[in-house]
């Protein structure tokens, strides 16, 4: 079971209903990664940039589906932030 990291990175494009099934879709990849593999699970978070306290918040006080849904949303929601940021503040290619 692979997690749809590329879709992930454009799920600013995914219109509203087809976000919400893949918000189902990554928890159910999100659940299999608590129980089998949660330092996978942490570092594809550090990478995307989750909030860790939320993140942490969410791991203690919830059931590992519940959690998994939650972390889905987090992850999505870090993603549109992103997403959006790219769009107000494009980066200056004469930085480099």
């Amino acid at each position: 079971m692979d997690l749809p990291v590329e879709t992930l990175h454009n799920v600013a494009l995914l219109p509203k209903q087809e976000r919400l099934l893949f918000k189902e879709v990554l928890g159910k990849h999100v659940a299999v990664l608590i129980t089998t593999d949660l330092h996978k699970l942490m570092q594809l978070l550090y990478r995307i940039d989750v909030d860790e306290q939320k993140l942490q918040h969410l791991l203690g006080n919830k059931p590992p589906h519940d959690a998994a849904l939650q972390i889905a949303e987090l992850m999505i929601e870090r993603q549109l932030q992103k997403s959006a940021h790219r769009k107000t503040d494009p980066p200056n290619k004469n930085e480099w």
